[in-house]
This record gives C-alpha cells, sequence and structure tokens, in this order.
C-alpha cells in the first residue's frame, strides 16, 4: 500500500502536483463506504489518489461537490483509484469510498489529495 502511493506521488509530483492534504488512513469492511471531507481552492486542478492493503482487490472513490453532485469518480475494479477534478469555486466537498471488495475484514486504505495551481 505505502509503494503504491509512493510511486503515484512519484508520478504526480513531476506533473507539477503537491501534497496539498494530510493524508488520511482508515479501514472498511467489505461494502462499507464513508465521507472523508476537505476544502478545495477554485483555481487549482487536484488529483485524488486512493490505494488499499493486499486484503483489498477492489476500492472505489468519487469526488462530490457541496451540493451532492458527482464531479469526479474512479469505480473500475481495482485496489487503486485516481480521480482528477477542478473546482468551480472554494468550497467544501468530500470523498465518497467504497471498499468494494475485501477478503479479510477489516481493509485499509491511504487517499492522498494532490494539487497544483493552474
Amino acid at each position: 500500500m505505502d509503494r503504491q502511493l509512493a510511486n503515484a506521488e512519484k508520478l504526480i509530483k513531476s506533473d507539477g502536483y503537491e501534497l496539498t492534504h494530510t493524508i488520511i488512513e482508515g479501514s472498511l469492511d467489505e461494502s462499507d463506504d464513508e465521507n472523508r471531507f476537505f476544502t478545495l481552492q477554485e483555481g487549482w486542478t487536484y488529483k485524488f489518489v486512493l490505494v488499499c492493503d493486499n486484503d483489498c482487490t477492489d476500492i472505489d472513490l468519487c469526488i462530490h461537490d457541496e451540493n451532492e453532485n458527482s464531479i469526479g469518480c474512479d469505480e473500475d475494479s481495482s485496489d487503486f483509484a485516481l480521480a482528477e477534478v477542478t473546482p468551480k469555486w472554494t468550497g467544501r466537498f468530500h470523498a465518497l469510498i467504497e471498499m468494494y471488495d475485501c477478503s479479510v475484514d477489516p481493509c485499509t486504505y491511504k487517499f492522498a489529495i494532490f494539487g497544483k495551481e493552474e
């Protein structure tokens, strides 16, 4: 999990992005989900990276604005999720993290937000 996140961070930083928020760690049982809240700034583009442990084979990520509109999702069948958004305003947003497939409950995850000013 840490290696996946480090590899993603290296690639994303090479595109001019920087870590903008504290890395979030959590755990979920299979089929459970949770929201993680944060503030995003207008004029920035953000990349969201979500990785999970070896017992997880599918984790999904959707970013929502304060009006519950989905503005970026990665819902494929993998243990890695990447979403990109450019908010139209500064405000409170949230990530819906869903543990779709976990062989040994609970599965742990790490969630990182990278941004760059446009």
